[in-house]
């Protein structure tokens, strides 16, 4: 993989990453959160936690799973 698609994939990660701290917010701003929006929050936490581990590894061959 190339520097330049490298480094887009950085950028990308972390695009999602600043993106996804105000998904969280608004999602811990609800009283009373449904069974759908719990498992939705499960599956943005995924994607979020393998971002950080890709990000901190300079594992950035991919974005799909981001």
């Amino acid at each position: 993989m190339s520097d330049a698609s490298m480094a887009r994939n950085a950028r990308t990660i972390e695009d999602r990453l600043r993106a996804r701290l105000d998904a969280n917010r608004t999602y811990l701003a609800i009283d009373t959160p449904t069974a759908a929006q719990q498992r939705a929050q499960v599956a943005r936490l995924t994607r979020q936690t393998t971002a950080l581990i890709r990000h901190l590894l300079r594992d950035l061959t991919d974005t799909s799973d981001t």
